[in-house]
């Protein structure tokens, strides 16, 4: 998933690097800054999921990393 999204993201900086350039090109052209405007936002959508996949994985780690802690030292107090 998280891949994915890198892939998306890459391609939309690269689409809004392109028509910037087009904008400087023909500079009276408005249709640009839209189009720049609406790359930007679906940018910044992107960045908003990624950073929810991530706490989800970081949250998905930290629970696991209890449950390690939590098992071993069950084991180490059957032990004692």
């Amino acid at each position: 998933m998280l891949s994915i999204l890198n892939k998306i993201k890459l391609e939309i900086i690269e689409d809004i690097k392109n028509t910037q350039s087009l904008w400087d090109e023909n500079p009276s052209n408005d249709y640009y800054h839209s189009e720049i405007y609406g790359l930007e936002r679906a940018l910044s959508r992107i960045k908003r999921e990624e950073s929810k996949e991530l706490n989800a994985l970081d949250e998905w780690a930290t629970n696991e990393m209890k449950k390690e802690i939590n098992n071993d030292t069950n084991k180490y107090t059957k032990r004692v």
